[in-house]
């Protein structure tokens, strides 16, 4: 009965949107745990993508009580045209504010952004969260940013289609034998609608 009901998916799930790829900020930092307060460490904002990128909004959040920005080192190599560059509090959460652009062709592969300075003033390991209104845009103006993990997103948007006892852990492999398994059973239905046809037409 599952294994219906995911056909039944399959037809109506927009593969270009489960297919496509995407682009992900990447904040590559050292490990905190045997940092005291004082210490200073650096993170490098980084874009992963496969898709040519032209501008990039990253707006990235941290805990203030932890730890504070130093300074900001943006990659001009990488995009020489720069928007925004800063470091606000909102709403008592820690933001970093990056906007900046390259020229066509843009960026592909793995793309250096920016470095940030920061300094311990309290005891803990600090996190940083990508903002949901961050962009990643192409050519085509079109922002591709996984803001999560792209594949647990997917999975939880095909989810939100099935049963709560049904699996959500899909791989584009196992889609693929879906997709393949549907249209081998359409064929076999039309093979036989016209097989029947053939047989009434000669009575």
């Amino acid at each position: 009965m599952q294994i219906i009901f995911l056909l039944i998916v399959l037809i109506f799930v927009p593969w270009n949107s489960a297919f496509a790829k995407e682009a992900q900020f990447i904040i590559d930092a050292p490990d905190q745990s045997s940092m005291t307060v004082g210490d200073e460490f650096e993170a490098s904002i980084e874009l992963k993508t496969e898709e040519s990128i032209l501008s990039v909004k990253a707006y990235i959040y941290f805990d203030p009580s932890l730890v504070e920005v130093e300074s900001i080192n943006r990659n001009k190599s990488n995009f020489p045209y720069w928007w925004e560059e800063a470091s606000s509090l909102e709403d008592g959460t820690g933001l970093i504010r990056l906007q900046a652009s390259a020229p066509t062709p843009g960026v592909q592969g793995d793309a250096h952004i920016a470095k940030v300075n920061f300094k311990k003033i309290g005891t803990g390991a600090a996190l940083f969260t990508v903002d949901p209104s961050s962009l990643a845009l192409t050519p085509q103006d079109k922002n591709i940013l996984a803001v999560d993990d792209s594949p647990r997103k997917r999975n939880q948007s095909l989810a939100s289609f099935l049963p709560e006892n049904f699996s959500a852990d899909f791989t584009k492999e196992k889609i693929t034998i879906g997709i393949l398994f549907l249209f081998a059973l359409v064929a076999v239905l039309l093979f036989f609608v016209f097989r029947r046809k053939i047989q009434t037409s000669k009575e």
